[in-house]
């Protein structure tokens, strides 16, 4: 795939964020270590008419525990993390209120 391939791709960002009622939005796009597309659109700020730049940080609130669930179960499937080992196996400061949930804790559960 080249990067001819991606031609479009912001006509139809912009469409989609028209369709949606989406204020502002930043995409990139990677293959590998390469960046192949990274665009900002609409804005930041609607009050301020504050323009998105590539950089704008944005919320993500709990979309963080996707992340992280998604690359665990990525790391048991290289064999490389055992979903029924406790998690101090790994991350030894690993720590919660109740001591024994801290050191019986697996990524399963």
């Amino acid at each position: 795939m080249d990067k001819d391939f991606l031609g479009g791709l912001g006509e139809a960002i912009e469409r989609g964020m028209k369709r949606l009622n989406v204020p502002g939005a930043s995409v990139a796009v990677t293959r590998g270590k390469e960046l192949l597309f990274s665009e900002a659109f609409g804005y930041a700020d609607l009050e301020k008419q504050a323009k998105m730049k590539t950089t704008t940080l944005l919320p993500i609130g709990s979309c963080s525990k996707s992340f992280t669930a998604a690359a665990v179960v990525m790391l048991a499937g290289e064999g490389k993390l055992d979903l029924d080992q406790p998690v101090r196996r790994y991350m030894p400061e690993f720590d919660l209120a109740d001591p024994v949930a801290a050191r019986e804790a697996t990524a399963r559960e």
